[in-house]
């Protein structure tokens, strides 16, 4: 006689089947589930809904004042008497306003995400699913952008309709429809850039801790030093800092009239070049970290 043996416990799975394109949506919606309940190291509202908040009251705060300041004239800094309506100057300032709601977010989610994974050993759990780590990357990298945006793009594009609406005549309105799709394309720049440059940062550390400092040290003091000399020394190394080349991207899109504001930054080109570079840059060692993570974890190779 031969032994056999027989598994009771087993039961063939008889769920839904998705394709494995939609596999990612899973991820994002974790991830903003998990930015939303507020859960690991920053708990409570300091997670995510703090910096919601902040940027709904910016928005209120600057509704208030376009309404109020209609007709109101600001001198141009640097352009001798001319003066300019503060409607004119309201969406580049709102941009670098919400901007810091973005910078702040990047610090409690953006520059842990795939560390926080690393250490809590979660990539073993998506990896021996049939999770790609393009799959995996999408998701996160979407939801942080969704995340942005609601921080970035959603309240500029409502200033912008504002704006629009407090036009002087129909003329006036007509002209001005056009900062509509350009706030939705500063917003979306910014949401992605800070949205995915933390991520390539969190990727070469594995404690969440140390992914923290890293980007703390890199935005704010490397990032700083960079935008400083720039200015200090008109050479356009003032693009290497992130935030530096988004404000000289949305003042160029804006067409912002401030002539000192255009002296101080550095060019266009080498602004978008440095964007353009941060994102490549991150992406890649992002994608390099999460597939060395599914190599060498369950299911690697495979």
């Amino acid at each position: 006689m031969t032994g056999a043996i027989h598994d009771l416990g087993y039961k063939r799975y008889l769920g839904t089947r998705r394709p494995q394109s939609t596999r990612w949506r899973v991820i994002m919606r974790h991830q903003l589930a998990t930015a939303w309940k507020s859960e690991g190291r920053f708990k409570g509202w300091w997670r995510y809904k703090a910096w919601l908040g902040l940027s709904v009251m910016g928005l209120v705060v600057f509704a208030a004042v376009m309404y109020f300041w209609q007709t109101k004239m600001v001198p141009m800094f640097g352009g001798g008497a001319d003066k300019v309506r503060w409607l004119d100057l309201a969406l580049p300032f709102a941009e670098d306003a919400f901007r810091t709601g973005a910078m702040f977010l990047t610090f409690t989610v953006g520059a842990s995400v795939i560390a926080s994974d690393a250490q809590s050993g979660a990539f073993v759990f998506y990896f021996s699913r049939p999770v790609r780590p393009v799959d995996y990357l999408a998701g996160k990298v979407a939801a942080m952008v969704l995340l942005m945006a609601t921080l970035v793009a959603l309240p500029l594009v409502l200033i912008a309709g504002l704006r629009v609406g407090l036009a002087g005549s129909t003329h006036e309105m007509v002209d001005s429809l056009d900062l509509l799709p350009r706030a939705l394309a500063v917003g979306l720049i910014d949401s992605v850039a800070y949205a995915v440059v933390p991520l390539g940062i969190s990727a070469l550390v594995q404690r969440p801790l140390h992914a923290l400092a890293a980007w703390a040290g890199y935005y704010l003091l490397i990032g700083s030093a960079l935008a400083g000399a720039g200015a200090a020394t008109g050479s356009p190394i003032g693009a290497l800092s992130l935030s530096t080349a988004c404000s000289v991207v949305a003042n160029a899109i804006f067409d912002s009239p401030l002539p000192m504001v255009r002296r101080v930054l550095p060019p266009l080109g080498p602004s978008v070049a440095s964007l353009v570079g941060h994102l490549v840059l991150a992406l890649g060692l992002a994608y390099w970290r999460v597939r060395q993570a599914q190599r060498t974890g369950v299911g690697g190779g495979s």
